[in-house]
Formats: C-alpha cells, structure tokens, sequence
C-alpha cells in the first residue's frame, strides 16, 4: 500500500508533465510515457483493491493505446478527455493518501466520456 502511494503519486504527476509535453514535443513518445504510467497505476491499484484509480487509468491507458495506433485522432475531444482523467487519477491517488474516498459519480463522468470517445472511434473505424 505504501509503496502504491509512493509510486502512484510520481506517475501521476508524470502523466500530468507529460500532458504539457504534448504541446512541445514529438506525440508518439510522450504518448508512448503516458502509456507506461497509466498502465503502471492500473495495475497497482488493482493490486491493492483501489477500482475506481484503476477504472479510470484503464480508461486512460486505452485511449492512448488508440491514439498511439492513429485509431483516434488527437483532437480536442481527446485531448479534453487526457487532461480530465489525468487529473482524476491523480486526485484519486491524493484522495486515498489522505484517506478520503473517491466518488464514484466522478467515475460515472469519465466513463460516459471514455464511451463516447470509443464509440466514435469505432464507428469511423467500422
């Protein structure tokens, strides 16, 4: 647990320099980084039972995946939907450092934009 803290904080953090980085430097690399911290906070928070965290790094790790793959276009539905669940994720990792709960309607939100953005990829995809 203490280490998730520890280790789930930097890479939240990372995801959120990253996001600058966006704007300045070669996409695929900064995109390929952002990958590898929500992956990483997936799967730790998983480990210690931390769903919503997860939830929601998974949610980001797929739309960079897509992005990283040139399924979906970085455009600024998207890049809305990089800076809210990033920022989320980190304010869920905060959240249980000081050991406040993390709302789930906060879930529901990111979820419904996640969809939409999926949906959308599919159908111009299909």
């Amino acid at each position: 647990m203490e280490l998730f803290l520890i280790e789930g904080s930097e890479h939240a953090r990372d995801l959120e320099l990253s996001l600058a980085r966006l704007e300045t430097e070669d996409a695929a690399d900064v995109l390929s980084d952002m990958q590898l911290h929500a992956h990483t906070i997936k799967g730790a928070a998983s480990m210690v039972g931390f769903m919503n965290t997860s939830h929601v790094a998974r949610f980001l790790e797929r739309v960079l995946i897509e992005l990283s793959e040139k399924k979906l276009a970085l455009d600024d539905e998207t890049r809305e939907f990089l800076n809210e669940a990033t920022r989320i994720v980190h304010k869920f990792i905060r959240n249980i450092t000081v050991g406040e709960l993390n709302e789930a309607i906060i879930l529901k939100d990111i979820a419904g934009k996640y969809d939409r953005i999926i949906s959308k990829m599919e159908t111009q995809n299909a």
